[in-house]
């Protein structure tokens, strides 16, 4: 019979380590527990199953302790097959950004963005995009320093033959 609860604590070790690295810092579920926790008001209104997620980590963290600081707790039952499961999941959802911070900054992050503001040029009331008259200058810029090059080059390479017939 193979025991869950070794399965079980390796697994969140190798979990707790991936937080540690995210966060820098060597209590790396706590952390990120505490970061959802801070972040909760936002978490409950942008990312599903964010309440699930978050209780499902403190309740998996304290049968971890439990492991880790209990005599003789590894002969118990104190885990699931489902909790592996559980755990196993979280990490590749880091791994993948589709766990519930992730989301979040993600969420925030779209919904910080605005569209391009535009002006009006006062052309019969057509309005150009900033960026693209940004852009246009940039490729003006970038022909005229071209077709000066090639005048140069032209010039050399006249002043070449003309000295090589001398």
């Amino acid at each position: 019979m193979e025991n869950l609860n070794y399965i079980f604590f390796e697994d969140y070790k190798r979990l707790d380590r991936l937080c540690g690295e995210l966060y820098n810092d060597s209590y790396g579920i706590t952390h990120y527990i505490d970061d959802m926790k801070t972040k909760a008001d936002m978490g409950y209104q942008y990312v599903p199953n964010w309440k699930y997620d978050l209780n499902t980590l403190v309740r998996l963290r304290h049968i971890r302790n439990h492991l880790a600081h209990s005599e003789g707790s590894f002969y118990e039952n104190v885990c699931t097959k489902e909790d592996i499961d559980w755990v196993q999941s979280f990490y590749d959802r880091i791994m993948t950004r589709s766990d519930p911070l992730a989301i979040l900054y993600q969420k925030l992050r779209m919904k910080n963005q605005k569209p391009k503001p535009a002006v009006n040029t006062g052309q019969t009331g057509r309005k150009k995009n900033i960026q693209k008259e940004k852009e246009l200058s940039w490729m003006e810029i970038v022909l005229s320093v071209t077709v000066i090059l090639a005048i140069v080059m032209i010039l050399l390479f006249s002043a070449f033959m003309l000295y090589s017939y001398i």
